[in-house]
């Protein structure tokens, strides 16, 4: 769990939790460093794996979407989560992604809906 993240962008606020970019970078960063340690023979820390496994992608099972932090409103769905797609490459079902898309395309033209 990632506590108190400033978030970036459209919501730059302070004390968000496991905001699902920054929890998709800090995953990637880690596998890439166990994966960069193991190519070089030398022993990844067991830390990087412990902490890697532990961090959570958040998931809205009600909407089948990434959200863009835990327990976000409805009022700031869609802002993120496409991000975790491309660059960063985050593998999800494609009707997550389909939604994700959906949801970020309608935050831009101001029709999400709150629930």
């Amino acid at each position: 769990m990632l506590n108190g993240v400033l978030l970036p962008r459209t919501h730059w606020m302070i004390g968000a939790d496991n905001d699902v970019y920054t929890m998709a970078v800090v995953r990637q960063i880690l596998e890439s460093a166990i994966t960069a340690a193991k190519a070089l023979g030398l022993k990844p820390s067991p830390l990087w794996e412990r902490v890697a496994s532990k961090l959570t992608i958040p998931y809205d099972e009600g909407r089948k979407i990434l959200p863009a932090y835990e327990n976000v409103p409805g009022s700031t769905l869609g802002s993120v989560a496409p991000l975790t797609y491309y660059p960063l490459g985050f593998s999800a079902p494609a009707s997550v992604v389909e939604n994700d898309l959906a949801t970020h395309c309608m935050r831009r033209i101001g029709t999400v809906p709150e629930s």
